[in-house]
């Protein structure tokens, strides 16, 4: 009989909890979520949102199978397994509109099955590769009639606010959702918006009169009555919103990183021999996981996609992720995950007792890492030594392919140009003996018409 374990972030809804049994995932469906569960069953809901891939598919487990939990619990099931869990603050932009277009289209659908959702996080949205899913089976409720969309004031803040701040000022503040777990508080985000937002119909209702009455409200508690909606009013509200949600779409830009392939140290020769030498050995070693780590616009991540069974491709860039995002789904690359997140100052953990939100660096698997035109930035911008990346890599790495500049690479140049001081502990020798106490030293390539070179090193 297996004995599952309490999962810490697991304590908001009373409908069931997470737990887990070593890397396996259950969750419980208590009773009071029997009538809602087993209508989201009959009605067809379920298999209709499943078949579209909208929804993660679970199984039920024999109770005979678990150890009973407690006498509230009513069934136990088993979610299909996620390669990696991310969050919203860890996502590019399109990444969050397509998860907020994810979750309209799921209330929508569920409306026409008398149902409705009761949470619109975006912690309920995860990523297999550049497809979101929706993972939080016990969000469904029947709809009683004549209600409001318990969930609207919920998805304008984890979703409309992240969106316009993104789109009106800036794509990094999508790491608001970092500092606030539950959604970007739309008062906020209204001080922080310019004047020309005020003219989008849409973002005006949703977003700035919607604030106005959240004020109003707060003064005047007694002025909150249960506000009655037909079902055609909650269709018009899930269009209305949906118009928002597609009002947001952005043009391309470019940043200083975006453009690096276009515009870096490499002949046309060198470059071709790079690319060559990285999927040989990508090809030969047939990783599980891969993390490219700084991988820019994700070129190289999408060049291995298709030797690996599945890539974290992370960048601190937001504009660089987001071409590599798109790149990834027109591409229709479905074992590639774009990741925002900086290793200088990765993810921590979060919420209640920092158990909610795991931290980036536990959630990364352990397997091959891909360091590709890095170390020198880690080096001459951050002041990391060799020893210092050698025992990082070493603590996530079993396979590591990692590029090697030399201190006399126009790229190098211009990063000492900035800088003051000797440098003299930036040489290859120095490289190789602080990699070789944590790793052992496979190959080592020589890029041809480059003074650049790409090593294989495997942890002892």
């Amino acid at each position: 009989m297996t004995k599952l374990v309490n999962h810490p972030a697991s304590f908001r809804d009373e409908s069931g909890y997470i737990y887990h049994y070593g890397k396996d995932i259950f969750r419980s469906v208590n009773k009071v979520y029997r009538e809602d569960y087993d209508f989201l069953l009959s009605s067809g809901l379920y298999d209709q949102l499943v078949s579209q891939k909208l929804l993660i598919a679970h199984r039920e487990i024999d109770p005979a199978d678990v150890k009973p939990l407690n006498s509230e619990v009513y069934k136990i099931i088993k979610p299909r397994p996620l390669p990696f869990i991310s969050y919203p603050y860890e996502w590019c932009y399109s990444q969050i509109w397509e998860a907020a277009k994810l979750t309209l289209l799921i209330e929508k659908t569920s409306l026409k099955y008398r149902m409705t959702l009761k949470d619109a996080s975006s912690y309920n949205v995860q990523f297999w590769g550049t497809q979101p899913v929706f993972i939080d089976t016990l969000s469904f409720i029947r709809l009683k009639k004549n209600s409001p969309w318990v969930a609207y004031r919920q998805f304008c803040q984890h979703f409309l606010s992240p969106l316009v701040l993104m789109k009106y000022r800036d794509f990094r503040l999508g790491k608001l959702s970092q500092l606030f777990l539950d959604g970007v508080d739309l008062d906020l985000a209204v001080k922080m918006l310019p004047l020309k937002s005020y003219f989008n119909f849409h973002l005006f209702l949703h977003l700035f009169l919607h604030s106005l009455g959240q004020k109003y409200l707060s003064k005047r508690p007694s002025a909150i009555s249960a506000k009655k909606i037909t079902g055609l009013g909650l269709e018009n509200l899930i269009e209305s919103m949906r118009c928002a949600v597609n009002s947001l779409s952005i043009k391309k830009e470019k940043s200083f990183w975006s453009g690096y392939y276009e515009d870096n140290n490499y002949s046309a020769s060198a470059f071709k021999n790079k690319i060559a030498v990285v999927i040989s050995l990508i090809r030969n070693l047939k990783p599980k996981w891969l993390i490219d780590l700084g991988s820019n616009t994700g070129l190289f991540s999408r060049l291995t996609s298709r030797y690996s069974q599945y890539v974290i491709s992370i960048d601190n860039d937001p504009h660089s992720v987001e071409e590599n995002f798109l790149r990834a789904k027109k591409e229709k690359i479905n074992n590639l995950m774009p990741l925002l997140a900086d290793i200088i100052n990765p993810s921590p953990s979060i919420g209640w007792r920092n158990f909610e939100r795991q931290k980036l660096l536990d959630r990364l698997p352990v397997d091959t890492t891909l360091v590709l035109a890095l170390i020198h930035h880690l080096y001459f911008s951050y002041n990391l030594s060799f020893p210092m990346m050698a025992d990082f890599f070493a603590a996530c790495s079993r396979n590591l392919i990692i590029e090697y500049i030399p201190i006399t690479d126009g790229q190098v140049q211009q990063l000492i140009n900035l800088r003051t001081g000797q440098f003299s502990n930036y040489s290859e020798d120095k490289f190789v003996e602080s990699f070789s106490r944590y790793f052992v030293i496979k190959k080592n390539f020589p890029l041809k018409g480059s003074l650049r070179s790409i090593y294989l090193l495997r942890k002892k």
